[in-house]
């Protein structure tokens, strides 16, 4: 998700809400990862998660991670780093 396109926001929101309403979803792990931390006027991952309410009933009975990214030249980035870890935690 573009943190920097606030105004896209809403519409990726409702995707994401049509996506977890289907019933073969329902207890599958979700990872919102937060693009694009280095721009300025870009949403944090906390305001991220509240726009996209991680805490509503669509996302109460799963394991939801949060985790604000910025690649850069080099292509490192210690957040992607806890974005991959989260992703092999719900792995296992």
């Amino acid at each position: 998700m573009d943190s920097s396109d606030g105004n896209r926001f809403q519409e990726s929101k409702d995707a994401l809400d049509n996506i977890l309403s289907d019933k073969n979803l329902q207890d599958v792990p979700l990872i919102l990862v937060v693009s694009k931390q280095d721009v300025y006027g870009a949403c944090n991952a906390e305001e991220v998660a509240k726009v996209f309410e991680v805490e509503s009933s669509l996302l109460s009975n799963r394991l939801v991670g949060v985790v604000g990214i910025q690649i850069t030249e080099n292509r490192q980035d210690k957040e992607l780093q806890r974005a991959k870890e989260m992703i092999l935690g719900l792995c296992n």
